[in-house]
């Protein structure tokens, strides 16, 4: 007889913290998972357990939705207090390997090693060899804890029938999209529709700011390092001055570039404008479509969606021998593209060549957002790694493709070689697709120090500051990048670094 996956609400998880009697067989028989329910769902996980129980006899899977309660919380109760097994989340599990024993008194770290998941096979290929270019997990103090379970990919959306109508050009660089928002305003319709407070525009600023320092600046930056050495002066990369001015540039609210409820909308109103065509480009994540069905259902327009390449910014030339204005760079980017035979851009060195296509596939993701982690005395701790292992495989590839509208796990998979799956991803999904070929993704590597923020106080998210209809509430994007070198004071810096152990 076919097991049925057992479910829990939160609630149940919360019990362990008021003394209430424990619902879950804590055994090494039964694997509780407690999972992340947000815009890619939990349909994959519940297919998931089903398939993993047909394949391991007399065990049981038992899913806890915990999207509202804190994995740090379960993580630091301990063996009394949490029976949960494996977390695929909504966190970074891989900053709780780094707090040590501050997580849990009485253990050096409160997640368990998963360096014999990553190193087992499957097919011939180690577990570890089979992640995404630029998902490949990273040790903490010598091991490997977490890894990322959603590609997480973001950008900049458009509405494709709108701009195949009108006969709107996908911009290769920011000052061609600052000319199209124009061109949009004109023909009356709203170029961007988002959430001021939900912060999305950060995806873009990220990139801009990348493309402009170069990846090797940027990695610089999350090791804390300005020429050779540690020091605050990170903070005065001019990449992260011409990030933000070339986000003021484009929904300032003077420039009347965005829907005039920006300030007041939620993210899902502003999603739900978007998918309407009240607003022809948002930028978003991999997530959209299947956060948005019931109003795709609804809506009898039924407009196709895809994820532009993010247009390079354009400032980019400041750094570049050979590039003298936006239409040489324009070119250079159609070239990178394929788009150009490179006798057409004679002029134009390797070197900045090489410049812009690193540029051309700077991409930002949350799926470092979106990791598992095993708490180090779960019970069911071997059976988690079996079900670690699982997610790598195809069949979990499909199955949550299947259930996210088209949406991939962070492992190597050449859907084209599936017909049938290909066919039954939208023009959405195979347009980020597209965009995981050679991407480069923001964030440090490895070395990066635990705890450096590269945005803080407010400063995180700058389009409130931007989008303000009172003139008073603005700010400039010098008066942003000063504050927040200002606020990274040399005692500041020292104590993370000496909390780093790096002083």
């Amino acid at each position: 007889m076919k097991k049925t996956v057992v479910f829990m609400l939160a609630a149940v998880l919360c019990c362990s913290f008021t003394g209430c009697t424990k619902k879950v067989d804590n055994s090494e028989n039964t694997l509780e998972i407690a999972y992340y329910d947000a815009g890619y769902g939990y349909e994959f996980i519940e297919r998931w357990g089903e398939k993993f129980e047909a394949s391991h006899p007399g065990v049981s899977v038992v899913l806890s939705k915990s999207s509202d309660v804190d994995p740090k919380d379960l993580l630091s109760a301990g063996p009394g207090g949490n029976s949960v097994d494996l977390f695929i989340h909504g966190t970074v599990f891989n900053s709780y390997a780094y707090m040590g024993e501050k997580m849990l008194k009485g253990y050096d770290c409160v997640l368990e090693p998963i360096d014999d998941v990553l190193e087992s096979k499957i097919d011939g290929e180690t577990v570890y060899d089979r992640f995404m270019d630029g998902y490949e997990p990273k040790k903490v103090n010598g091991h490997y804890y977490s890894f990322s379970w959603a590609t997480g990919m973001t950008g900049l959306v458009y509405n494709a029938t709108k701009f195949d109508r009108a006969g709107y050009e996908v911009p290769n660089t920011t000052d061609e999209l600052l000319k199209l928002c124009g061109e949009i305003k004109g023909d009356g319709e709203i170029p961007f529709v988002f959430s001021s407070a939900t912060g999305y525009w950060t995806y873009l600023r990220n990139v801009w700011y990348m493309q402009y320092q170069g990846v090797d600046g940027m990695i610089d930056f999350f090791n804390g390092i300005d020429d050779g050495s540690y020091s605050r002066d990170i903070f005065l990369q001019q990449g992260r001055l011409v990030s933000l001015e070339t986000l003021d540039s484009l929904i300032n609210a003077e420039k009347k570039y965005n829907h005039g409820s920006v300030n007041t909308l939620t993210f899902t109103q502003a999603q739900a404008q978007l998918i309407l065509g009240n607003g022809l480009m948002m930028v978003n994540g991999d997530w959209l479509e299947n956060e948005m069905k019931s109003v795709e259902d609804e809506d009898e327009n039924k407009y196709t969606f895809r994820m532009m390449n993010t247009p390079v910014v354009s400032a980019i030339i400041e750094k570049c021998e050979t590039i003298a204005d936006d239409a040489t760079l324009s070119r250079v980017i159609d070239y990178v593209d394929g788009n150009l035979d490179r006798s057409e851009i004679a002029d134009v060195s390797d070197a900045d060549i090489a410049r812009i296509d690193e540029a051309r596939h700077c991409r930002h993701s949350i799926g470092g957002q979106h990791t598992v982690g095993i708490p180090v005395y779960a019970t069911a701790k071997e059976l988690a790694k079996e079900f670690l292992k699982y997610m790598a495989t195809d069949e979990a590839q499909q199955i949550y493709m299947d259930c996210t509208s088209g949406n991939m796990l962070p492992f190597m998979y050449d859907i084209e070689k599936n017909a049938e799956l290909w066919e039954k991803k939208s023009d959405y999904s195979k347009s980020i697709y597209a965009l995981t070929e050679g991407a480069i993704y923001y964030g440090g590597d490895g070395n990066a120090i635990n705890g450096l923020s590269d945005w803080t106080g407010g400063r995180e998210n700058p389009e409130i500051f931007f989008t303000a209809q009172n003139a008073a509430d603005r700010k400039t994007p010098k008066q942003i990048f000063d504050e927040e070198y200002a606020y990274w004071t040399v005692e500041k810096w020292n104590l993370l670094l000496k909390s780093a152990g790096l002083l």
